[in-house]
């Protein structure tokens, strides 16, 4: 078994800034990112996951604006569906800065919802996380760019789809919206007057209430 395997990690809390932008606005923000001197420092990677919650608790948490609230889901990288790395993540809101809880999980796939169910409930009470009695319902994917400039990282999203986990062969729904997403150290105070020549607006922007609603009126009778 891998070394981290199972093991527990916090990650610090960050500044995490949402921005939303149409397709037609793609290439005219990688033109002035790179006029802003931001470049990449990650290779491109589809990012995929499934949200997991408790009656839509997490959900209705994010639409009321609560300033502490949770979200979880399970992540792993690439095109590919299986045979996969993947990992139980926990983010964690406090006002406006956030951070991640991180565990590596055994099983590698993601439709072995039994065996990942029963990892996440040892990870919660061995960790006291309060998770166990969480169920999957939203997976997505989306294509993901990163750049940073001195201490601010960024990363565009795109080509986002979502589709209801427990329906198989669930329709995919299409976002019409991108979402750009600024990060950087609670202590760090990066002059961000750059963002005007975006021409972009602060917004909230959950990918999982986006998801919930989109496919949450599925019929589940649907096959």
């Amino acid at each position: 078994m891998e070394k981290n395997m199972g093991k527990l990690v916090n990650k610090p809390y960050r500044n995490e800034l949402k921005y939303t932008f149409s397709n037609s606005e793609y290439y005219s923000i990688l033109r002035m990112l790179g006029k802003l001197n931001f470049h990449k420092y990650h290779d491109f990677n589809y990012v995929n996951n499934v949200y997991f919650d408790n009656e839509n608790t997490f959900f209705d948490d994010n639409i009321e604006g609560l300033s502490n609230r949770t979200k979880c889901r399970i992540r792993w990288y690439g095109r590919s569906n299986f045979n996969n790395s993947i990992n139980l993540e926990l983010k964690i809101k406090k006002g406006k800065v956030g951070k991640k809880v991180v565990c590596k999980l055994k099983t590698q796939d993601f439709r072995d919802i039994d065996s990942i169910k029963e990892e996440i409930s040892k990870i919660s009470i061995k960790h006291n996380l309060k998770i166990h009695q969480l169920s999957p319902n939203v997976q997505n994917q989306y294509h993901r760019e990163y750049f940073i400039n001195k201490g601010v990282r960024m990363t565009l999203d795109t080509k986002i789809k979502y589709s209801n986990y427990n329906i198989i062969n669930s329709p995919i729904f299409i976002s019409e919206k991108n979402v750009l997403e600024l990060k950087f150290d609670v202590n760090y105070n990066p002059d961000l007057t750059f963002l005007s020549d975006l021409d972009l607006k602060l917004e909230r922007n959950s990918k999982y209430v986006n998801g919930l609603n989109l496919t949450d009126n599925i019929n589940l009778n649907f096959n």
